[in-house]
């Protein structure tokens, strides 16, 4: 097992970055090449204006919503803490994982649901598999195609698509009952569900092929549904695309970089949506109804042929295939396939268990992603810069990100505490 330290306000020694099974990690992985990607570019914030009473805004409407708008988001220094980096491929542990479907974290740890080996496994903070249950079957406690995981107090509810069925657990893993997943089957199923308190069920329920896309709350039998929120959104289109293992297929998807509807659920039951392309954010309450919103200024985020460059590669990355050659194989596939003109401004959204705001913005002229925090009443908190939307969060607001290994593009866990200081930079 090969250690490494990484700099920055812990000094943490993050460890296990080997050679994987399936998804190589170099060994070579210094903490040169390290320092740039973990701490460098999350721990430098660029400087910006001070704060004042212009940037930000709150009016209430005539309809009662409150609308909070920020004019421009300043830059606020975050404290980011390092906590463990992990690579769950390495041949040296004793669980040999399969494929990460979801995850979701608690009191012991992150819970990752391994659809390729149908079972669920709790890893500590630091990556060391604690505990894994499940396998495949039909049977009770059993997997077929494990698509959701849901934490729910005490309980663990896992989101069967082939089954229709979801099976709930404890958290020592063992098998408590089975229930009818009435949500379940082809292109409505979706990866972001809540059980809430009230035997609800939050999902986003979309319908490509149509065009649109909604936010579905429902009894767990079925027997109540509501449309929380809808958007309409650019039909599916198809693109042929050639693969060495599977021959001509057709992929049908929105197009490209298209806003989609993206939601999450807040500790005190608030529903956050954004539904629309801008940089807007609508807060309801758990019937649906409209309370509030965070709007700020939309930047130009023009589609490019860098960004279907983009696409193409990720898309190879996908299928497993070389990039030149599944661009040899597929000369006209950049043309065939729909792009949006436009990305959209808010990527996606969730909310850690302090109830603080993650939003994943686009940045205008290719140049990445930015990640603003605010917290429960909207007030802006920072922004941090180069990471994804975080996967999981622990009951202390440690956020789980899984992120891409320098070269190789594979998966590395990476454990953080994000802090506002309260000053501006």
């Amino acid at each position: 097992m090969s250690e490494y330290q990484l700099p920055g306000p812990a000094g943490h020694h993050l460890s296990s970055l080997t050679a994987g099974r399936r998804h190589r990690i170099l060994p070579h992985l210094s903490p040169l090449l390290l320092t740039p990607l973990f701490i460098g570019s999350l721990l430098v914030t660029a400087c910006g204006p001070e704060r004042g009473p212009a940037d930000m805004s709150r009016e209430t409407l005539a309809s009662g919503i409150v609308r909070t708008t920020w004019h421009r988001l300043p830059q606020t220094q975050l404290t980011l803490d390092t906590l463990a980096v992990w690579d769950i491929w390495s041949e040296t542990g004793e669980y040999v994982f399969g494929d990460i479907e979801a995850m979701t974290g608690g009191d012991r740890g992150f819970y990752l649901l391994d659809a390729g080996n149908r079972q669920v496994v709790l890893v500590d903070r630091q990556g060391e598999v604690q505990l894994a249950f499940g396998r495949e079957g039909s049977g009770p406690g059993e997997f077929q195609y494990p698509l959701s995981i849901s934490l729910r107090t005490d309980e663990i509810w896992v989101g069967d698509l082939a089954a229709g069925r979801y099976s709930v657990f404890d958290i020592e893993g063992n098998f408590l009952r089975s229930v009818i997943w009435p949500s379940r089957g082809g292109r409505t199923a979706s990866r972001s569900i809540v059980i809430t308190p009230d035997d609800r069920e939050l999902r986003r329920s979309p319908s490509m092929i149509e065009g649109w896309m909604a936010l579905i709350r429902s009894t767990l039998d079925g027997s109540e549904v509501d449309t929380i929120a809808t958007m309409r959104t650019a039909p599916a289109s198809g693109a042929t695309i050639n693969l060495p293992t599977l021959g001509a297929t057709t992929m049908y998807d929105p197009p490209a970089y298209s806003p989609e509807l993206r939601w999450a659920h807040t500790p005190d039951g608030r529903i956050l949506t954004v539904t629309s392309g801008n940089y807007l954010i609508e807060e309801r309450d758990p019937d649906g109804t409209l309370r509030g919103e965070l709007m700020s200024p939309t930047p130009d985020l023009t589609v490019t042929p860098a960004d279907r460059e983009a696409y193409l590669v990720r898309l190879a990355r996908m299928f497993d295939v070389p990039v030149d050659d599944f661009r040899k194989d597929n000369p006209r596939f950049v043309t065939q396939y729909a792009f949006a003109e436009q990305r959209a401004a808010i990527e996606n959204i969730t909310v850690d268990p302090q109830g603080r705001i993650w939003v994943l913005a686009n940045i205008p002229e290719n140049t990445g992603q930015r990640l603003d925090l605010f917290d429960a009443d909207f007030t802006f908190l920072g922004s941090l810069s180069d990471l994804p939307l975080p996967s999981a969060f622990l009951p202390g607001g440690e956020a789980l990100f899984r992120i891409a290994a320098p070269e190789t593009g594979e998966d590395l866990f990476f454990v953080a505490r994000v802090e506002d200081t309260g000053r501006d930079s």
